[in-house]
């Protein structure tokens, strides 16, 4: 499922990005990229944790650690572009928004189609 989120921003970014350069080509598509990057790296640190808990002792500690630190890590990010005024932030959190999007719909399907294959019906 991760890895068709990550098909799907490929495509969606870009497109958000360009109708963004109409309105102001400088600082906008940049921000809805690095928004964009930022939620895909969270996605896959998401993936790659949980992956390495799979029957570990004490999952759910070691996944509040590393959860954390993802925060950290995209929050200092964060922190350091907007200090250095390289994005809007407004358009950052809206390409990380569409990420999050596509990660709920992508689960809404999947979800979907494994339910009509179980029971026929929905």
């Amino acid at each position: 499922m991760v890895r068709r989120v990550h098909k799907q921003a490929f495509v969606v970014l870009p497109v958000l990005a360009a109708v963004c350069a109409l309105i102001e080509p400088r600082e906008l598509p940049l921000s809805v990229l690095v928004g964009g990057l930022l939620g895909l790296a969270n996605l896959k640190g998401l993936q790659v944790g949980l992956e390495r808990l799979l029957g570990s002792d004490r999952p759910a500690a070691k996944l509040w650690v590393l959860g954390m630190f993802r925060l950290f890590l995209v929050s200092a990010v964060i922190i350091l572009l907007a200090r250095a005024r390289a994005v809007n932030l407004v358009a950052l959190a809206g390409g990380f928004t569409v990420v999050i999007f596509l990660l709920v719909v992508e689960g809404v399907r999947t979800v979907r189609r494994d339910s009509l294959g179980s029971s026929g019906k929905l």
